[in-house]
C-alpha cells in the first residue's frame, strides 16, 4: 500500500500536484469551453476551504502561469535571454525554440482568467461553515489594482474582458455604483492609455463590452454558472 504519510513531505507533494492539475484545467478545457470554469471552480473552492495549503499552492501555480493575475508586470532581468523572459510571462516554446503564436497565448491566458474569476464568485458549500477563502473582495482588489498600472498590449484587454464577463455581474451586485464608477475610469483614462499602444481585437472587444455595460447599467451573468443549490 502507498500512503502520503510514508514520507514527511508526502502530503505537501500531493497537495501541490493537485493544485497544479486544477490550474492546468484552464488550458486543457476552460480555454475552449468557458462554462467548464464553474464546476472546476466549485470543487477548487471546496478543497480550499478544507485544505488552506491547496489554495496557496493553487494561487502560486496560477500566478506562475500568468503573473498579470497578481497583477505584476515582470521586468526582464539583466542578462536574461528573450526566451527565458517570455517564459516568465507565460509564453511557451515548441521544440527548437519556436515561440507559440500570440492567439494561442491569449487563449490560454483567457482560460486562467476565467478560472480565477469563477473561483471568486463561486458560492461555497452550504454544509461547510468556513467562509469563502477567496471571494469577491479579491476580484475587486485585482480589478482596481490592474487599472492603476500602465496597460500592456493584448494581454491586459484580454484578461479584463474575461474577468468582467465571468465575475462582473457578481461584483456589480456586491459593489453597486462603485463598480460602475470603476468601469467609467476604465473607459476613460485606462482606455485612453491603452489606445496609444494597442489597436488589436482584444482592445476593441473590451471597449465594446464596457460601453454596453455602462449604457445598460447592468451586466449579464455568464452561461453555465452553478446554481445556489448545486451543493
Amino acid at each position: 500500500m502507498v500512503s502520503i504519510n510514508g514520507h514527511p513531505l508526502g502530503r505537501t507533494y500531493c497537495t501541490m500536484l493537485l493544485a497544479k492539475k486544477f490550474v492546468s484545467q484552464a488550458d486543457t478545457s476552460i480555454s475552449s469551453n468557458a462554462s467548464a470554469a464553474f464546476p472546476v471552480a466549485a470543487i477548487a473552492v471546496a478543497l480550499w476551504q478544507r485544505f488552506p495549503d491547496f489554495g496557496r499552492f493553487f494561487l502560486a501555480y496560477l500566478h506562475r502561469e500568468c503573473p498579470y493575475l497578481v497583477p505584476y508586470y515582470l521586468p526582464q532581468l539583466e542578462g536574461q535571454s528573450q526566451e527565458d523572459y517570455l517564459k516568465t510571462l507565460g509564453y511557451r516554446f515548441a521544440d527548437g525554440g519556436v515561440l507559440e503564436k500570440q492567439d494561442q497565448y491569449l487563449k490560454r491566458m483567457s482560460g486562467l482568467a476565467r478560472l480565477y474569476a469563477a473561483i471568486i464568485i463561486t458560492i461555497p458549500r452550504k454544509d461547510d461553515p468556513t467562509p469563502h477563502p477567496h471571494g469577491p473582495e479579491y476580484g475587486w482588489r485585482w480589478l482596481t489594482n490592474i487599472l492603476n498600472r500602465f496597460p500592456q498590449p493584448d494581454i491586459c484587454a484580454t484578461l479584463i474582458m474575461e474577468f468582467l464577463q465571468t465575475a462582473g455581474a457578481d461584483l456589480h451586485a456586491v459593489y453597486g455604483n462603485q463598480f460602475l464608477k470603476v468601469l467609467q475610469v476604465l473607459r476613460g483614462d485606462y482606455m485612453t492609455a491603452l489606445n496609444r499602444i494597442d489597436t488589436g481585437g482584444p482592445k476593441a472587444r473590451l471597449e465594446g463590452l464596457i460601453g454596453k455595460i455602462l449604457a445598460e447599467g447592468r451586466i449579464e451573468r455568464p452561461e453555465g454558472i452553478m446554481s445556489v443549490n448545486f451543493w
